[in-house]
């Protein structure tokens, strides 16, 4: 049984030392299930992740929603495989602008997250997360909410990565 276990902790670390597990800048792309689309500019190292997003939602049919987003994010990284990385962290975000006509007076959320990363090439990354809980805070056109979701958020980002 130690052996076995011995065996798999060498596997896992030898994957650590991926040819994947070196540091880049990457420019990414993101969807999120709430609608928003964005642009994010990330830090992968081996063994962390860190990045800001900005990104909107807008309604081309009607000036009720337009709004923008403002995140920041970071997690650690452990390679599962010499190209697959999962990751676990947090992110804190912030809406502007209007959201079914109403006007956002303040928005914040904080969620922990966690995500499978796919090298698809040395300069391409594809990952998809989810973030298992998320708290939000709005107040729009004066009246304050307060939310507490599960399973509620996530999305897909393709990032560009360079050297």
């Amino acid at each position: 049984m130690l052996k076995k276990a011995a065996f798999a902790i060498a596997g896992l670390l030898a994957f650590q030392t991926s040819a994947y597990a070196k540091g880049h800048w990457a420019v990414e792309g993101t969807v999120v299930t709430s609608g928003v689309v964005a642009v994010d500019l990330v830090r992968y190292e081996k063994a962390y992740e860190a990045g800001v997003s900005f990104g909107g939602k807008f309604n081309n049919s009607s000036s009720r929603t337009s709004m923008f987003s403002a995140a920041v994010f970071g997690g650690l990284r452990y390679f599962i495989a010499p190209k697959t990385v999962f990751v676990y962290g947090i992110s804190v975000a912030s809406l502007f602008g209007r959201d079914n006509g109403a006007k956002i007076n303040a928005s914040y959320s904080i969620a922990p997250y966690i995500s499978v990363e796919q090298y698809l090439s040395e300069k391409v990354l594809v990952s998809v997360w989810i973030d298992p809980y998320q708290y939000q805070y709005d107040k729009k056109d004066g009246v304050c909410t307060s939310t507490n979701r599960i399973f509620n958020a996530g999305g897909l980002g393709v990032s560009y990565l360079f050297d």
